[in-house]
């Protein structure tokens, strides 16, 4: 019998759980762990320094937040979450009451990751401060007339406040979005947030309500092995071990994925 105990998914686990739970110190010394034990061009390691970050900015201590989503952007130029880390950065900018430079910040994460859902927010928040150029902002004020825009809008603003862990605030906007706009190519992001929102609240039927109908409106979608994932563990804290373990093995099956291999780890405890 192994309890994996030296794993670094197990590791990664747990300071996500610690990061849930507010415990940002216990979670950074547990995921820059995993960052010093695992190969620097893994998924995990990545992943980790990510949320090293993330722990810093919802912290409040934005010049350390600033210094490690640099790191990001350093080691990950082309990683999943550098342009999410750029976006961070101005926004740590911006909180530190440095306008001007998180403006720049945020203008040049549109440059170089124009494609990026990351770079909507960002264009939603220039657009609050005015800071986008004359000929451009009167364009993107005019093509925000279109519903699409407005949610794509409407999301970001959710998405910043749940960021900034003030989710009471961001729940019934994840909640509007989710129910009356499921077609909007945000609305899956918008229930994987109200479902970790529930997690974090400790509402694991609801986290396991919202999870599903995720799964079950977009099968095909990327946050789906996340959604097993948390569907098992939030089976666990409700006392249905035989479900958590059939969630387990469904997020499983998606093995090249980070919470496929989470949900693996969970199956060999």
């Amino acid at each position: 019998y192994r309890t994996y105990v030296d794993d670094p998914n197990r590791w990664f686990n747990d300071s996500v759980s610690l990061k849930d739970a507010r415990r940002f110190e216990e979670a950074r010394k547990g995921f820059q762990k995993v960052i010093e034990k695992e190969n620097p061009t893994s998924a995990l390691a990545a992943d980790s320094l990510y949320f090293l970050s993330i722990c810093y900015y919802v912290e409040g201590n934005h010049p350390a937040a600033i210094e490690s989503f640099k790191k990001v952007v350093k080691r990950y130029p082309n990683g999943n979450r550098t342009a999410e880390a750029y976006y961070h950065i101005g926004l740590s900018y911006l909180q530190m009451k440095e306008t001007a430079r998180g403006i720049q910040e945020l203008k040049r994460m549109t440059e170089r990751y124009p494609n990026s859902q990351w770079t909507i927010y960002a264009k939603d928040r220039l657009r609050e401060l005015h800071a986008m150029d004359e000929k451009k902002s009167l364009s993107d004020l005019k093509e925000a007339t279109s519903e699409k825009e407005r949610l794509h809008l409407y999301m970001g603003k959710a998405i910043s406040l749940f960021n900034e862990d003030r989710i009471e605030k961001a729940k019934p906007m994840f909640m509007e979005i989710s129910q009356q706009h499921p077609d909007f190519e945000g609305a899956p992001q918008a229930l994987a947030c109200l479902a970790l929102i529930y997690y974090k609240q400790k509402s694991y039927t609801k986290t396991i309500r919202c999870y599903q109908q995720l799964i079950d409106r977009y099968p095909k979608n990327k946050l789906v092995p996340e959604s097993y994932y948390h569907i098992g563990l939030s089976h666990g804290f409700l006392g249905n071990q035989d479900k958590a373990q059939d969630a387990y093995r469904k997020g499983a099956e998606f093995a090249e994925t980070q919470f496929g291999k989470l949900s693996a780890e969970k199956l060999r405890e």
